[in-house]
């Protein structure tokens, strides 16, 4: 497991090397995240389709080259897909 703070005290996520998956334990009301629908206890399992761990998902995000990415969350036991531009326009939204 691996702790990532990278928007200071606006967002808290931990990820789970066991299954890639990206777990928001923190997340501010002003973030772009917040905004498009993610909740604290949200676990964000694929990034367009592809599960990451914290290199492989920095990497994606600084070559991808999009203005989109869509996420696929965890959220009480469903999954739902959500498509945001915070990610595609700054690797430090969820990577640091």
């Amino acid at each position: 497991m691996m702790n990532m703070n990278p928007m200071r005290n606006s967002m808290s996520i931990t990820f789970n090397d066991a299954d890639k998956s990206w777990t928001i334990n923190n997340l501010a009301e002003q973030t772009g995240l917040y905004r498009a629908g993610l909740r604290t206890g949200d676990k964000i399992t694929l990034f367009d389709g592809t599960a990451y761990d914290a290199a492989g998902l920095r990497e994606y995000l600084a070559s991808a080259g999009k203005t989109e990415i869509t996420l696929t969350v965890s959220r009480d036991g469903s999954d739902q897909e959500c498509a945001h531009g915070c990610l595609a326009q700054s690797s430090q939204c969820a990577a640091g």
